[in-house]
């Protein structure tokens, strides 16, 4: 009722700064934007290596939201690992399992959310869960059949030990809440 004259849209650092800010139209700051972020968070992405690690930072105070982490595992044209690697899924989830009203018993996305894991989409790889701010409990149970759990850096370590040399190729992904493949905005920019 009252109107929308100007809007102002952020794509922010990893520290939670401002790398570019559009304010005007509301259409066209948002696709001002949205051109920015694909480039600021375009990032080069390694093919076939042997362990991932995917990061849900700087969105990963809860646990429902581990999904983000996958933002780069997303936007790849190729696998970043082959399929006999292991993927490291972290999230602190300082704020535990975390709420979402859809996700609740009964609600909307309830037992999509039970029957879901973010580590489904990784599988056949060995998928390992990294988060000191949840409980076993916590998880779902297809994600307890899907995925290795850790609490401690030092079951993660163990648990790739078990899987690979000390050869092993690694591709870290501080930030891959927020990264998306370079590859994927080539691909655009050439369309």
């Amino acid at each position: 009722m009252a109107g929308i004259d100007a809007i102002a849209n952020a794509v922010l650092t990893q520290e939670r700064g401002i790398a570019y800010l559009a304010v005007g139209d509301l259409i066209a700051a948002h696709r001002a934007a949205v051109s920015a972020a694909r480039h600021i968070y375009a990032t080069k992405v390694p093919h076939n290596a042997d362990i991932c690690l995917l990061t849900a930072y700087p969105k990963d105070t809860e646990y429902v939201q581990l999904g983000l982490a996958l933002n780069i595992w997303n936007s790849a044209k190729k696998p970043i690992v082959h399929e006999h690697g292991s993927v490291v899924l972290c999230t602190a989830a300082s704020e535990g399992a975390g709420f979402h009203s859809l996700m609740g018993p009964g609600m909307f996305l309830g037992q999509r959310w039970v029957q879901s894991t973010p580590a489904a989409a990784l599988l056949p790889r060995n998928v390992i869960l990294f988060s000191p701010g949840i409980t076993p409990q916590d998880l779902s149970p297809r994600a307890k059949e899907t995925l290795t759990f850790c609490q401690t850096w030092d079951d993660v370590i163990a648990a790739l030990r078990s899987h690979h040399s000390s050869t092993a190729r690694v591709a870290v992904f501080p930030c891959s809440a927020m990264q998306i493949a370079d590859d994927l905005l080539a691909s655009d920019e050439a369309s």
